[in-house]
């Protein structure tokens, strides 16, 4: 029990911290080569995050047990993280970055992942789910 709290206190925090550089735009300030070089470490921390975030969603044991029923692999998690941020799910609601969150909770990994291969004007309504979700500060299964 004890061991199950500490490592779920660790998951947030890292969440956290990678919600917080993904989900920053300040960095894509500026003109000239100073604006560039601002924009450019800025893509680069973003870049590092979603590889943290992959790597943490892949090496965690619920989230395992989800993409082992779909039977999917790091690459769809990819996707479906993508596809989210394409859809418009590129926002703050409730504390949560909503792609990450989306993707990095079991509940909503796995409502993600059932809805995955809807056609874009479909998936949108399952991006604006999450999106309200993670607003109403919901918890459980994600309910259509």
């Amino acid at each position: 029990m004890l061991k199950t709290l500490f490592y779920s206190l660790k998951k947030s925090k890292k969440i956290n911290k990678i919600s917080k550089v993904i989900g920053d735009t300040s960095g894509s300030d500026g003109v000239g080569y100073e604006g560039f070089e601002k924009r450019m470490e800025a893509a680069n921390k973003r870049q590092e995050a979603k590889e943290a975030l992959f790597d943490l969603v892949m090496n965690d044991p619920q989230s395992s047990k989800i993409i082992g029923r779909h039977e999917v692999g790091r690459a769809t998690i990819e996707m479906a993280y993508d596809r989210l941020v394409e859809a418009g799910a590129a926002q703050w609601a409730g504390g949560h970055f909503v792609p990450v969150s989306s993707v990095v909770y079991p509940f909503c990994l796995d409502y993600l992942l059932e809805n995955l291969k809807k056609e874009d004007n479909e998936f949108y309504r399952v991006a604006h789910r999450l999106l309200l979700y993670f607003r109403n500060n919901e918890v459980g299964k994600v309910e259509d």
